[in-house]
């Protein structure tokens, strides 16, 4: 996840990159993509208080970059960010249930199903061309 807080990289593209950690790390450890969209960064209790610190962490960082990029207009500022964080976690929130679920004959892995996912959000993350902000 370090890559997403290069400021050498667009901000577009250090979200792709935080998208494929999330997904490696939430085939593992789904609580962490169902409690992260919430609008006020406080994932629901559970036992453990880590959870709930990796949980705001990661909310953060990804807001962070979502700022980022709409300040320097690598990142679509008609999209607004609470929007894109619900998005980001339920699409991979939902199709890492293909991983776990073992879907069959479906060979897609986490690390397919982050850059798969990545691909869909970051395209739709770029400015128009032509449009104006």
């Amino acid at each position: 996840m370090q890559e997403a807080d290069s400021p050498s990289a667009d901000a577009a593209d250090a979200i792709g990159h935080l998208i494929r950690s999330l997904a490696r790390i939430g085939a593992k450890y789904p609580i962490l993509l169902q409690v992260g969209g919430t609008s006020d960064h406080q994932p629901a209790k559970h036992e453990s208080g880590q959870t709930e610190h990796d949980t705001t962490t990661i909310v953060e960082r990804f807001d962070a970059v979502i700022a980022r990029g709409q300040a320097d207009g690598t990142v679509r500022p008609d999209i607004a960010p609470e929007i894109l964080r619900f998005s980001l976690f339920g699409a991979l929130a939902m199709s890492l249930r293909l991983v776990r679920a073992g879907a069959g004959d479906s060979p897609l892995g986490a690390e397919e199903v982050g850059a798969q996912v990545a691909a869909i959000i970051v395209d739709g993350l770029r400015p128009r061309a032509g449009a104006a902000g």
